[in-house]
């Protein structure tokens, strides 16, 4: 996850634009891949419903672009860790033991984000305007910025994490609410919080 100011040290060009809905957006892929010429499309996979039908919409019409899609946001693809007869795990400590051996197996590899690019820079990020609506928030509880996510995971992994086994089960207690509420908002993924884990 980049912010959009520091977006431009590392791709560009930013492009950015909003559209009323899913179905939308194919279009707005597609005429963005014929003004800039584009032969390969890279993008992250969502797992959502909506999201799976857009992306192959855009698969679909985009005829002349190779697209090539990654599991960014998990460590493991969706379907790597099943039971012997090929289906769901239904009891947690089993697809836990079995999620951990997958993972030993197939260790991710951690690589250094790419070098800026000599790229025109994005010199105004103030025209661009998002006007979906939203409902009041406490920021403080909810950090839109990535740092500030990432701090809180850093605080948990020092503070708190010895003790989630004994205080899991008690939610007056938990300190682990700000990592489970950037984890479901998308804030922090699996990969952000197995690198520090890890190291």
């Amino acid at each position: 996850m980049l912010s959009a100011r520091r977006w431009p040290k590392r791709i560009s060009p930013l492009i950015f634009q909003q559209v009323d809905d899913f179905a939308a957006s194919v279009e707005a892929v597609k005429i963005v891949c014929q003004q800039h010429g584009v032969t390969q499309l890279f993008y992250n996979y969502q797992y959502e419903f909506n999201e799976r039908q857009r992306d192959a919409a855009v698969e679909r019409a985009l005829t002349d672009t190779v697209c090539q899609g990654f599991d960014d946001s998990v460590i493991l693809p969706p379907g790597a860790v099943m039971t012997g007869n090929h289906e769901m795990y239904k009891v947690f400590t089993p697809y836990k033991n079995a999620w951990l051996r997958r993972l030993r197996e197939h260790l991710p590899e951690c690589v250094r984000a790419p070098a800026p690019r000599n790229a025109p820079p994005v010199d105004d990020l103030s025209a661009m305007t998002f006007d979906y609506p939203q409902q009041p928030f406490d920021k403080a509880l909810f950090p839109a910025d990535e740092n500030a996510a990432i701090a809180q995971l850093r605080q948990f992994c020092q503070q708190s994490a010895a003790e989630y086994e004994s205080q899991r089960d008690f939610p007056a207690i938990r300190r682990d609410q700000p990592v489970i509420r950037m984890s479901c908002r998308g804030g922090i993924v699996a990969a952000s919080v197995f690198a520090p884990s890890a190291g």
